[in-house]
């Protein structure tokens, strides 16, 4: 059996296993419009990547773009990295890059690591969050998200990867309400054989 197919069966056995503890719907693409995804009142939900290390096979993967709204307004966008080690003893990789939009999301020239001295009046444009080392397990890695203040709290099984300043609805005015996120996208960077990542309440 062909390893790309090999490794198409095990994710969907993969995922089929959370499907039943879990409710899941696959994220969608962003040219073809978008999945309600409310973090309102205190909600944490998650975005499932399906992983799995295959023998002793290591890899870096690119695994495309999330990108949350407050209704049809795009404010922020996640860029999803993994390493996984060729060795099942040593810890994989990720890293999230972090982006406000120009408009809606308040983009300005700062910077910070998502982790340390994040303020919550700084929007970076583009921004590389700390590298986070996680254990890879089945079915594979899930981005837990919440709304803390004027923050979005990203973790891995309560474990801080980043949080994010949420911008002001008038960029002009930093006592503005924040926005809120209520729905979700995702954007493939290139043809990629992992499984596309789904959703989890």
């Amino acid at each position: 059996m062909p390893f790309k197919i090999f490794l198409a069966l095990t994710l969907v056995l993969a995922f089929c296993a959370v499907a039943h503890s879990q409710r899941c719907m696959r994220l969608a693409n962003n040219i073809n419009g978008m999945n309600d995804y409310s973090l309102a009142g205190g909600k944490a939900k998650s975005v499932f990547f399906p992983l799995v290390r295959v023998g002793t096979q290591g890899s870096l993967t690119d695994l495309g773009t999330i990108r949350l709204y407050n209704y049809h307004l795009p404010i922020l966008e996640l860029t999803v990295t993994v390493t996984i080690p060729s060795s099942s003893d040593e810890k994989s990789v990720l890293v999230v890059d972090e982006s406000h939009t120009l408009f809606h999301g308040c983009g300005d020239d700062t910077y910070n690591d998502c982790v340390t001295n994040v303020p919550e009046n700084q929007y970076p444009a583009w921004s590389i969050c700390k590298d986070f080392e996680f254990t890879l397990e089945k079915p594979g890695l899930y981005l837990e998200m919440k709304l803390e203040g004027k923050f979005l709290v990203i973790s891995v099984k309560g474990e801080l990867v980043g949080k994010i300043a949420l911008p002001p609805i008038d960029c002009r005015n930093a006592n503005a309400t924040r926005h809120t996120v209520n729905r979700i996208a995702y954007q493939t960077h290139e043809t990629n054989s992992h499984e596309k990542p789904y959703i989890c309440n």
